[in-house]
């Protein structure tokens, strides 16, 4: 069973890059969920990518970061370094939060 959950990853990997298939986004996102739903950490690191850039589906940062907690909580490594790629964003929204004003880590 953990082959196929692979499996779909790697045919994931096939759309999203076009490797032996046309590059579709939409169907990449469709298998990388197939795998991540059976805990595949890669597979939850990937959908948490396309949801936070909407590539292959709608951007949705709640997604994004429901599938990057995902990832963490089976690989810890993972979410560290993601803190650490946003550590200066992470400090100054604390800091605005602590003024009383809520703001966003994205920028657009």
């Amino acid at each position: 069973m953990k082959d196929s959950y692979a499996a779909a990853y790697m045919l994931g990997i096939c759309y999203d890059f076009g490797k032996g298939v046309l590059e579709n986004p939409q169907e990449a996102v469709r298998w990388y969920q197939e795998s991540a739903n059976a805990n595949n950490i890669e597979a939850q690191k990937m959908l948490g990518y396309r949801f936070e850039h909407g590539r292959g589906t709608v951007k949705d940062r709640k997604a994004a970061l429901s599938w990057y907690s995902k990832a963490y909580k089976t690989n810890f490594s993972f979410m560290d370094w993601w803190c650490s790629e946003h550590r200066q964003k992470i400090k100054n929204a604390r800091k605005e939060f602590q003024n009383g004003r809520i703001v966003s880590l994205y920028s657009d």
